[in-house]
């Protein structure tokens, strides 16, 4: 037994250290693993927000192995959400054991089985794009309903940007009934191009950018704003890297009709 746990402690410690710094092949990052990377951060610090931190850590593994966060693969924050609450309602049944102890009984338990979330929830709902993007409760049955309070998690801009560099792409970060809000990083010119059919809002966060248009500019720096008319045909650009909060619809691309190769992928979540 103490050599079955000897085991166990070495590669619960692999396993949490290896996705913390990226290390742990992606070969071996399955359910399995997810719940003992997820027990281990809770038990080890509790005073952490893990529902905050650990879609963070996720994300950047995925991003370091050579995957993407999309709406179709990559980070899940319904489900990294939901095992969140069912391992740590079972690790206060576990208060006083080890994190050994702890992480052999949870990998005895019906939570270890990767099927477990379909007890709560159908597989339309569980493995939809808006359960990819955001927490949605269970379907079929609460999961302990009276022990989870509902999620109210700030979204940190400061650390969403840390999870990317590339400039020229804009992640979504929240939405707000159809629209969007997505950051992004500038630098240089962008291509001349209009939304005929919307506003689109700038917000500078970090650092300066002018909008040209064919009759003007106007220069934003950190903490200004400004809503371009729908149909206006303008022209970012950044003599440094700026980080953007954009304010548009759901489905705009940042080209517009135009295209090109600074067309980015649009609907990437992160």
């Amino acid at each position: 037994m103490a050599t079955h746990m000897t085991t166990l402690s070495a590669e619960i410690m692999e396993i949490a250290f290896g996705v913390r710094d990226c290390t742990l092949p992606p070969a071996r990052f399955h359910h399995r693993e997810h719940c003992l990377a997820t027990a281990y951060y809770l038990k080890d610090q509790p005073q952490t927000d893990w529902r905050r931190e650990l879609p963070i850590l996720i994300r950047r593994y995925n991003e370091s192995m050579g995957g993407a966060n999309t709406e179709d693969a990559g980070y899940h924050e319904t489900i990294t959400q939901f095992y969140i609450d069912a391992i740590e309602d079972f690790l206060k049944r576990c208060a006083g054991e080890s994190i050994d102890a702890a992480c052999a009984a949870l990998l005895a338990s019906p939570i270890a089985g990767k099927n477990y979330a379909l007890e709560f929830y159908s597989r339309e709902r569980l493995f939809s794009r808006e359960a990819r993007r955001r927490y949605l409760p269970p379907d079929l049955k609460p999961f302990r309903a009276e022990r989870i309070p509902m999620k109210y998690t700030a979204v940190n801009l400061c650390d969403k940007f840390s999870l990317f560099a590339e400039q020229w792409s804009p992640k979504v970060v929240a939405e707000m009934n159809d629209y969007q809000f997505k950051i992004v990083k500038l630098k240089g010119d962008f291509v001349w191009h209009d939304h005929p059919d919307t506003d689109e809002t700038f917000i500078v966060i970090h650092g300066a950018m002018r909008i040209d248009f064919r009759d003007g500019a106007v220069d934003l720096s950190a903490g200004e704003m400004f809503v371009v008319p729908k149909g206006k045909e303008h022209k970012p650009f950044a003599a440094e890297e700026v980080q953007l909060l954009l304010i548009e619809p759901r489905g705009v691309m940042n080209t517009g009709a135009v295209g090109g190769e600074r067309t980015a992928p649009n609907d990437v979540w992160i």
